[in-house]
C-alpha cells in the first residue's frame, strides 16, 4: 500500500454502477488535498459485497455530534 494521504471531499460527482463494469460499484468524488492544492477527481471501485457493507455501515455509525460542539461559538455570539 503507498502512502496515505487526508483529502476534503468537495462534493460527489457519481454513485452507481460502473459504466464497464456493472457488476462493479463505484463513487467517483471531487476532493482537495490541502486549501492551496489543486483539486481533483478520485473513483473507488467496491465489489458488490464491500459495497453493501460500505452502506450498512455508514447507515449504521453515523457522524456524532456532542451537545457542547458548539458551546465557545454560542458564547462568543454573547460579546461578553
Amino acid at each position: 500500500m503507498g502512502e496515505q494521504r487526508e483529502m476534503e471531499v468537495l462534493g460527489i460527482a457519481y454513485v452507481g454502477p460502473h459504466c464497464v463494469h456493472p457488476e462493479t460499484y463505484e463513487i467517483v468524488i471531487h476532493v482537495q488535498a490541502a486549501p492551496d492544492a489543486p483539486s481533483e477527481h478520485v473513483a473507488l471501485r467496491f465489489r458488490p459485497a464491500d459495497a453493501a457493507f460500505l452502506a450498512l455501515a455508514m447507515q449504521s455509525n453515523p457522524p456524532q455530534r456532542h451537545a457542547d460542539e458548539r458551546l465557545l461559538d454560542h458564547v462568543a455570539a454573547l460579546g461578553t
